[in-house]
Formats: structure tokens, C-alpha cells, sequence
């Protein structure tokens, strides 16, 4: 049992090595990807965005001419996304004069140069479409980059090459080699071609990723468990040993030379895990240059494992130090430090219980709650919504750069706009606490008065769901008008705040590259309209009605939509989802030849059923639930495990004492009452602790594992005082 519990050890210390190996890994890489944004921001930068197609060539030309003119030189930096939206990197595009600029133009990480002066200089004297490290295909890279295991990639490509690759103009430019005085005149010539002002184009127009690995956070929570389960342990190691302690003390040996011997080579295999962690590390940087930061660097990352090696026997060794030799030879060892442990161990567990909970209360409440939504909207359960697609070809338009794909979309809507079982139909709510923020913050001229409703509809919607309207109004409303129907149950009042406000929101200026006749004209229309049925609207908020009798209604066609309407086509999601189809427009508009005339099979779009997609929710919540589930139980499983051996080391400890107050007729809860305290008082702070966090589930769990350890805690209490009991006659 000894060798397994020491090779045990040796594993548990060499994974904790290979794990903090793997860490610097992932972390590195955050690291890198941090240093490849700033190497595409700082310094002078030009941020163009939602350049309209017209202007598109101009705005291009005015940068590049100005850079020309006084030898600068252009960095942009696009950021690579996943098939699935997630951040994959940088693609860098160069141009301008690059033996004026070279130093400013060096990229370097951990001693190793990414651009310099020789490779970005290659690039521009080769072929179009040339690459420095591998893009699209291995033929056209003329140099390799560095890379990092699981971490960002990184590729070098000829402005013009990335302006034709993405698309678009928009982007951010770094713009170096020129002085204060020209990025002035240059940035103010822009805003004058573009029709804004300086700060737009100087100033980003949204956030960044953030790159954070999921094996970072996955490989700290295995760190931490194997601790924990290293200083059991190791606990478990030292008792084994502790009966040759006294005779090691008595010839002469100090309690720390002992704890050496026993733990030597464990410690020694830690200090070899260093070489794993280090190796690990060297062996996910690719292309880089082993310079001495570097190895230090890699060396170092072991080290961690090293320094909680040393704790765990710390931790494990200080029962060496409070036995007698004596004590030690006839194995009359104080149970404390065990006890102490586990107690440490149970703690934690419980903690671990209330925290898992805590955040399982989310997955449980969007379950009754997808729930609820899937009853509420049986009866529309077989049109079908957008539920995912690829990124294919549109890399730009998901980054937020340009709209391209909104004009795909846009187009292959326009298509089949008004054809049988294919609509758009989306809802807005609009609160009172919201109003009152646009009032407070003054965001629109007008504000309306109360809450409302908004239903964005087709015209064949409206019509297949009940709801007329004057055929000579949508008529104008395919001609571009844009046609609201307000409810006859307004107050004068409340209709003139209403229509102020749509009015407001309508006519606001949009940059975007879909024209249509509402924003060549901008003609609004207001008609009254009474409804005496219900209105489905798409609701999934089940705290508010599923059905209204008054909604302000917009009757949208593509020629009357704003742009942030148009733009919002291939938005997922029950709620933000504008396009819906029924099973035959489904097939037919999906088909991917179809979809290749308006550039959307590469996208490869997935239209769900909104039964199918709820249930796609479920399963997926459901999964989510299993995962904590198992997760809680083996920690309750821990809890019963350590309550148990509690009870043994109490009982053990004072056997005598039970043993006689047994039969002098002591109940149970008497003799046991420092066990019992400690299950009550860990259940009740735990229990406060949920009550506070307001977890239902929380509450609700810590009171069934409490009373599951209290029934498991009066069997082993009754089962050790007849042990006592027995073991007391005998020995008489």
C-alpha cells in the first residue's frame, strides 16, 4: 500500500508540472495576441468604418497618396475570426516605404522578431498574393511566422492583397513615418470626403476580442484539485511512515532529516517535473528563437508545481513535529492534523456545493423558462428562424469592418419578399424604465408617454395572421413609404408622443450600403387601425403578456425599412430574429443553389423550426445541468466520505470515553455533539450563504446533503460506541 500511495504521489506531482506546462502555454498566447493588437493600434491610427461604396476608392486613394507623398508607411490589422465567431488571430496588410521606416515597423515577442525589416520587404517585392506565414495555402507563403500551440495565428499580406481579400476599406490603419501636422491634414481631407468629422475616423467604433483560453480556466481547476487530493495524501503517507519515527529520533535523526527521507523522492520528482513543464512549453512555441529569456521563461513555469509540491509535505509533515518518539513507537499518534484536514477538505466541499448551485441556478431557470416559452408559443411552432450559420467568406462583415452580408441578406430576402409562408415579423418592447432613461439622457427629441409594444410585420404576414390593412396603404408602403399603424385606443396625446418619437427614430442618419426608396425620400405614414383579437407577439419574456390588443405596427417591406433594420436580417435567435419561414419556403430558399445567387452558400445558413430550436435549447441546457449534476454529486459523495472518517477519528480517539458514557446511558447526541455541531453549523452557514446569493437550488440541496449526513453520521456514531462497547468488555 505504501509504493501505491508513493507512486501516486509521483503522478499527482508530475500532472500538476505538465498542467502548469500547459498553462504558460495558453497564457503566452493571450500574451502574444495583446502584443499583435498593439503592434495594429498604436501610434497614429485612421479608423475607417461604414465607408460608403462610393466614396470607398476615394477614401483608399487620399490614405495612400498621402502616405506616397512623405515615404510613410500603412499597417492594417484584420482580425481572424473561426467558422464559429471566435478570435483566431491577426492578418497584417503592409504598404508604404519600408527602408524609411523599418525600425518602427519590428515586431518582436520573447526575443524572437515577427516583422522586421528583411521578411515585410520580401513581401512587398513578391507576387500577389504572397504571404508571410500560412494563410489560405502553403504554396503562396514566401516566409514562415512563429506560432503558439492552441494560441492566436498571425499572417502578413500586401495591403493591396487584404483590401481585395476582405472586400473593404473599412479597418483600422496605423499610419507611421509621417508628421503630427500631416495625419492632421490627412485625417481632416478624409472627413470632408466621407461627410463626418476628425474624431469618427480617429476614434474606434467598437470593442475587441478578448482572448481567453477555456484550457487556461480547465487547467487551473485541475491544478487545484490535484492539490487538494496531494495533500490527502500525502497526509495518508506520513501516518504510514510514523512509526519509525521514534526509532529514527532515538538514534539521533532531526524530525526534519526524517520528513527528508520520507519525502525525498517525492521532491525530487517535482524538481524534475520542471523539465516537463519546460519541455511542454518549448514544444507549443513554434518558429521562435531559444534565447535565454525564452528558456528562463520555460524553466520557470514548473516552478509553480514545485512550490506546491513543498506545501502539500509542509502541510502533510507537521504531525512529525508534535508526536513523542515514544508516541511515535507505539503508534499513539494525535489525530488532529488529519482531523484538521478533513475538517478543511469538508468546509471547502460544502462551499463548492452552494457555489456550483449558484451558477447551476441559471441553466435551471432558463429551462422552466424555455420552457414556458414553448407552451406560449405552441401554436406558432411551425415557422422556422435563424439559428446558426458559418462565417464562410464574410470574415469582414462579422468583425463589424463592413455590411456586406447585410446585403446579402437583404438581397436574397428582396427575392422571395411577399411569396406564401415566407414573412418578417419581430417584436420590440419598450419599457417605462427605458423611456425614462431616453428622457434623462435626452437621447431622442420626443419620448413616448408610456410603454408600448412595436411589431415589425409584412404585409403577408399581417395578412395570413388576421390583420387588414387598406391594400391602397401597403401599396405605398412597397413604394417606399414608411407605414405605421397605431392603435385607435391612444389618447391624442399619446399618439402625437408616438408618432414624434417613430418619426425621430426613422429619419435618423445611417451610414450603410443598402438603398432603397425609404432613404432616398423618407415619407412616413400614420394610420389608425382597431383590432379586436389578440395579438401574438413573439414574446419570451414570460413576465410580460404573450398576446396584446394594442401593438404599434410597422408594416415593412425592403423599401421602406431603415438601415438598422435591413442590417438586422441575418440576426439569430428567438428574439432578435426578423425572417421567418414555414417548411416549404424553407426548402425552397435554402436550397444552395439558391443561395449561391445572392453569395450566401458559403455561409451555409440554418433555419430551425422554433420547436425544433427550443428543443435544441433544452438539450443543450439539459447537458449543461447533467455536467454540474455529477459535478455536485461526487462532491456530496466527498462530503458523506469525509463525514465518515470524522467520526471514525473521533470515535477512535476517545473509545474509551464513548465506550463507558455508552453504558452509563448517554444518548447519541451528547457523546457525538462536536460532529453533530460542526454537520448543523456548516449547513446553516451554507444554507445563509444561498439564502443571500438568492439560489433556491442552493438552499434547497445543502438542506437534503445535511440531512443526508446527519443519518450517515448516527449510523457511524452507533456503529463505533458498540465497537467501544465490545472492544471495552474484552479487553476487561
Amino acid at each position: 500500500m505504501g509504493k501505491i500511495l508513493r507512486l501516486f504521489t509521483f503522478i499527482l506531482t508530475l500532472l500538476s508540472s505538465a498542467l502548469f506546462g500547459l498553462i504558460s502555454i495558453t497564457t503566452t498566447g493571450d500574451s502574444f495576441l495583446h502584443t499583435l493588437d498593439q503592434y495594429g493600434h498604436n501610434g497614429t491610427v485612421i479608423y475607417l468604418h461604414q465607408v460608403p461604396e462610393d466614396k470607398a476608392q476615394s477614401a483608399i486613394s487620399t490614405i495612400l497618396q498621402e502616405v506616397d507623398a512623405h515615404h510613410g508607411f500603412i499597417i492594417r490589422g484584420d482580425m481572424l475570426l473561426t467558422n464559429d465567431g471566435d478570435s483566431a488571430g491577426y492578418r497584417f496588410g503592409f504598404y508604404g516605404d519600408i527602408h524609411t521606416n523599418a525600425q518602427a515597423l519590428e515586431l518582436e515577442y520573447l526575443g524572437t522578431r515577427i516583422f522586421y525589416k528583411e521578411n515585410i520587404g520580401l513581401l512587398l517585392k513578391a507576387d500577389k498574393g504572397a504571404t508571410l506565414g500560412l494563410d489560405q495555402s502553403q504554396a503562396d507563403q514566401i516566409s514562415p511566422l512563429p506560432s503558439i500551440f492552441a494560441g492566436p495565428k498571425v499572417i502578413g499580406i500586401k495591403l493591396t492583397d487584404l483590401l481585395d481579400s476582405s472586400g473593404t476599406v473599412n479597418g483600422t490603419y496605423r499610419i507611421i513615418g509621417i508628421t503630427p501636422q500631416d495625419f492632421r491634414s490627412l485625417t481632416t481631407d478624409l472627413a470632408a470626403l466621407l461627410d463626418t468629422d476628425t474624431h469618427a475616423i480617429t476614434t474606434p467604433l467598437s470593442g475587441k476580442y478578448v482572448y481567453d483560453s477555456l484550457l487556461t480556466s480547465i487547467a487551473l481547476g485541475a491544478v487545484v484539485i490535484t492539490w487538494f487530493t496531494l495533500v490527502f495524501v500525502c497526509i495518508l503517507v506520513t501516518y504510514q511512515n510514523i512509526s519509525l519515527l521514534g526509532v529514527h529520533v532515538l538514534l539521533g535523526w532531526s524530525r526534519t532529516r526524517y520528513v527528508l527521507k520520507v519525502f525525498f523522492p517525492l521532491l525530487t520528482v517535482s524538481l524534475c517535473g520542471i523539465f516537463l513543464s519546460c519541455g511542454i512549453h518549448l514544444y507549443g512555441l513554434e518558429g521562435f528563437t531559444y534565447t535565454t529569456a525564452l528558456i528562463t521563461e520555460a524553466l520557470l513555469s514548473g516552478t509553480p508545481a514545485v512550490g506546491l509540491t513543498i506545501t502539500a509535505v509542509a502541510l502533510a509533515s507537521l504531525v512529525i513535529f508534535q508526536v513523542s518518539p515514544v508516541g511515535a513507537i507505539r503508534n499513539r499518534v494525535s489525530s488532529k492534523i488529519m482531523a484538521t484536514c478533513l475538517l478543511i477538505f469538508y468546509v471547502l466541499s460544502s462551499g463548492a456545493v452552494v457555489y456550483a448551485m449558484f451558477y447551476l441556478d441559471g441553466p435551471l431557470y432558463e429551462v422552466t423558462h424555455i420552457r414556458e416559452v414553448q407552451q406560449r408559443w405552441a401554436e406558432h411552432s411551425d415557422l422556422a428562424i435563424l439559428y446558426k450559420e458559418q462565417i464562410g467568406n464574410n470574415t469582414a462583415s462579422f468583425t463589424g469592418q463592413e455590411a456586406e452580408h447585410s446585403v446579402e441578406y437583404y438581397n436574397w430576402y428582396r427575392s422571395f419578399e411577399g411569396e406564401k409562408g415566407a414573412y418578417i415579423v419581430h417584436t420590440n418592447y419598450y419599457s417605462d424604465d427605458l423611456l425614462e432613461r431616453w428622457r434623462e439622457d435626452q437621447i431622442y427629441p420626443h419620448v413616448p408617454n408610456s410603454s408600448f409594444w412595436e411589431l415589425v410585420a409584412s404585409p403577408n404576414y399581417l395578412t395570413d395572421h388576421g390583420i387588414t390593412v387598406d391594400p391602397q396603404l401597403v401599396q405605398q408602403a412597397m413604394q417606399g413609404k414608411r407605414l405605421y399603424l397605431l392603435p385607435d385606443t391612444l389618447s391624442p396625446a399619446d399618439s402625437s408622443a408616438v408618432e414624434g418619437y417613430l418619426t425621430d427614430f426613422s429619419l435618423q442618419k445611417r451610414e450603410s450600403p443598402i438603398r432603397n426608396d425609404f432613404t432616398k425620400n423618407q415619407q412616413l405614414i400614420f394610420q389608425r387601425y382597431h383590432v379586436s383579437d389578440e395579438i401574438f407577439i413573439w414574446n419570451t419574456d414570460t413576465s410580460l403578456p404573450n398576446t396584446v390588443k394594442n401593438p404599434v405596427i410597422l408594416v415593412a417591406t425592403t423599401d421602406n425599412m431603415t438601415p438598422f433594420e435591413s442590417e438586422s436580417l441575418w440576426a439569430e435567435g428567438l428574439d432578435n430574429s426578423y425572417i421567418k419561414l414555414d417548411s416549404t419556403a424553407t426548402q425552397k430558399y435554402l436550397d444552395p443553389h439558391y443561395l449561391a445567387k445572392y453569395g450566401l452558400d458559403d455561409n451555409h445558413p440554418q433555419f430551425l423550426l422554433v420547436s425544433d430550436f427550443i428543443a435544441g435549447l433544452q438539450k443543450t441546457l439539459t447537458e449543461t445541468i447533467r455536467l454540474f449534476g455529477i459535478v455536485i454529486a461526487l462532491v456530496a459523495l466527498l462530503e458523506l466520505v469525509i463525514i465518515s472518517s470524522l467520526v471514525k477519528i473521533f470515535a477512535f480517539s476517545k473509545r474509551e470515553h464513548i465506550a463507558v458514557k455508552r453504558l452509563m446511558g448517554y444518548p447519541l447526541t451528547h457523546i457525538f455533539l462536536p460532529p453533530i455541531l460542526l454537520v448543523i453549523s456548516t449547513s446553516i452557514l451554507c444554507t445563509l450563504t444561498a439564502f443571500i446569493l438568492r439560489s433556491t437550488s442552493g438552499v434547497t440541496t445543502v438542506l437534503i446533503f445535511g440531512a443526508l449526513q446527519m443519518l450517515l453520521l448516527f449510523y457511524q456514531a452507533k456503529k463505533a460506541s458498540l465497537e467501544g462497547i465490545v472492544s471495552l468488555i474484552k479487553s476487561a
